[in-house]
């Protein structure tokens, strides 16, 4: 259950200021009708309540955040004043620590202050929106689809903007490697990240203003794997792409016989994202890709 007492991040405590200042000047209070409505709510009656619910959301949040995250939510049930709201299984964690004072705050500026908002998992993932999450039986042998996969290597501090960047990615017909969609409990990760690096189509190593401050992390470790895996490679076909996420100098490390990983053309993410992601997607899935 979504409510008044959730713990929400700085930014969801941002964006429900947002929503705070907007409800002040329109809350409206349902009337008796509408109360004694809610018991029995119609499917009709269901998919108006949830296209209001909805046009609060694309207010409160830009337009990017609400198309990727919020809008492919599904109403699927109310009564009482409480509403019932599926999210995909594979981000359902996500959206609810992320977004779900702003959601609660929007069914009450639509409902009044006395509307739930309960944010479920799916017993199905969307594929379209966020990718393929396939389950315990489908991800058997890993071995089988590895290699179609791109890893994909951050720092936990830029995961929001690596999620969108997977989920447009996948839009575009691009299969990821993200160790928080496929590792498993038990999984001994270090053994099991770096046969995904080893054999996967390419390797997405996303340097940012965060990653540059950081004195340790993985991405680190990754990273010096991933140029290893570079050197046994063949020089004429793309494999490690540095993605710049905000502006940010690129490691000095040595790549091969006087080159540096400066020498490797990066995406930038930093100008125009969805120009930059766009591009980035050509080069993983044009001509001459296998």
């Amino acid at each position: 259950m979504i409510g008044r007492g959730c713990s929400l991040g700085r930014s969801s405590l941002r964006q429900l200021d947002r929503v705070a200042a907007y409800v002040l000047c329109r809350v409206r209070m349902p009337s008796a009708n509408t109360l004694g409505s809610m018991s029995s709510a119609t499917s009709l009656e269901m998919d108006h309540i949830w296209r209001r619910i909805q046009a609060e959301l694309r207010l409160a949040l830009d337009e990017s955040s609400f198309r990727i995250w919020l809008e492919p939510l599904r109403l699927v049930d109310f009564a009482a004043g409480n509403l019932v709201v599926e999210a995909p299984r594979n981000a359902h964690r996500w959206i609810e620590d992320r977004f779900g004072g702003v959601i609660q705050a929007s069914v009450e500026l639509v409902l009044g202050p006395s509307a739930h908002v309960e944010l479920i998992s799916s017993e199905e993932p969307d594929p379209f929106v966020y990718g393929q999450s396939v389950t315990m039986s489908d991800r058997a042998p890993r071995a089988a689809n590895q290699s179609a996969r791109v890893f994909v290597s951050y720092v936990t501090e830029d995961l929001e903007e690596v999620w969108r960047l997977c989920s447009e990615l996948k839009h575009h017909g691009v299969a990821v490697w993200l160790d928080s969609e496929q590792l498993r409990p038990g999984d001994r990760w270090r053994d099991v990240i770096n046969e995904a690096i080893r054999t996967g189509a390419f390797f997405l190593a996303c340097f940012s203003s965060r990653s540059e401050a950081k004195e340790r992390s993985y991405m680190r470790e990754e990273v010096a794997l991933a140029i290893k895996e570079l050197g046994l490679r063949a020089t004429d076909r793309a494999w490690f792409i540095p993605v710049l996420l905000s502006p940010c100098t690129l490691p000095d490390r040595e790549i091969g016989p006087d080159e540096r990983l400066a020498d490797l053309q990066y995406a930038d993410l930093t100008r125009d994202w969805t120009a930059g992601v766009l591009r980035l997607a050509t080069a993983l899935t044009g001509p001459g890709v296998s």
